[in-house]
Parts: structure tokens; sequence; C-alpha cells
């Protein structure tokens, strides 16, 4: 099943008593980036699906800026979603504008 940018924009802005509105502008931002890759928006689609509104939140309820020791930022999520890990190891990154990313990199390059 394909899941669609605008279809996860929609479940969001439903759950917006769920997240702070921080969360949901830089996480609408996010899905609206062009060609995101299946992973990122399958990704995304199970923290709504599984109600992971805290995780929604610690991934999306900020953005990195740089420091004194450039951008830092989490890698891994507290809950880490089927497509970012495969039993013990990790295949992508935590999506999110307060995760140290490829698209957070790739945003400030």
């Amino acid at each position: 099943m394909k899941v669609e940018p605008k279809t996860l924009i929609q479940a969001l802005k439903k759950a917006e008593k769920q997240v702070a509105p921080e969360t949901l502008a830089n996480a609408t931002q996010f899905l609206r980036t062009p060609k995101l890759p299946t992973w990122a928006l399958e990704s995304f689609a199970e923290l709504l699906q599984r109600k992971q509104w805290e995780e929604i939140d610690r991934r999306f309820g900020q953005t990195l800026s740089f420091g004194t020791a450039g951008i830092r930022g989490r890698t891994i999520g507290v809950y880490s979603t089927a497509v970012e890990k495969k039993g013990k190891q990790y295949l992508h990154a935590a999506i999110g504008s307060a995760c140290m990313n490829d698209f957070n990199v790739i945003a400030t390059t």
C-alpha cells in the first residue's frame, strides 16, 4: 500500500490535540518535502497508527540549530519504527526535524 503525504497530513491534523502546535507545523512541512522516500512516509504512518504522540513531539517539536559544537540531535528514536530498525540493526536514522538525519543534513548544506 502506497502512503501519500496528503493522507498523513490529514491524519495528523485530525490528531492535532495530541501534539504540540510546533510539532504539527514541523511535521506538516516535513511531509510536504518533495520526493520523500517511501520508507520515510511509512515510518511516519507507523508513528501515527501506533499513536506515538510523545515520539512525534520528540521528533518534530523543534528544529535543529547550530550551536558551538555544530548541529546535534538524536539519530535514533526512543521508539523506532519497523522501517527504521529490523531486529537489532538500524537501517535509517529517525525521521524528524529535531533528529540528525539525511533530511536535515541536506537542508543545512
